[in-house]
């Protein structure tokens, strides 16, 4: 294939990041006026998840969007509908 009909194609995927916070709380339970004792600790690790949609071509790369809903057929048409078109005018690549 030519190199003009690649700077025709955008590219869309989904990726799902996991952070971590990395303040790491203790809590403690303990009866008023006892000691602490090691085995009433535990640490908290608090995971958060998020899902993204992004786009990219030869002209470079588009918008990304977070995916805050279940991904079914009608919340990809609603992302490809926002986040594709928006990019591809960006980059200047019109479908």
């Amino acid at each position: 294939m030519p190199t003009s009909f690649w700077k025709k194609i955008i590219w869309s995927d989904e990726s799902k990041f996991e952070l971590i916070n990395s303040k790491r709380r203790v809590r403690v339970w303990k009866i008023r006026g006892e000691g602490l004792n090691n085995e009433n600790v535990s640490l908290i690790i608090k995971k958060i998840n998020r899902l993204w949609s992004g786009v990219i071509s030869a002209s470079g790369v588009g918008k990304l969007a977070e995916i805050t809903s279940k991904m079914d057929a009608k919340n990809y048409i609603n992302i490809l509908e926002n986040n594709l078109k928006a990019s591809a005018n960006k980059m200047k690549i019109y479908i």
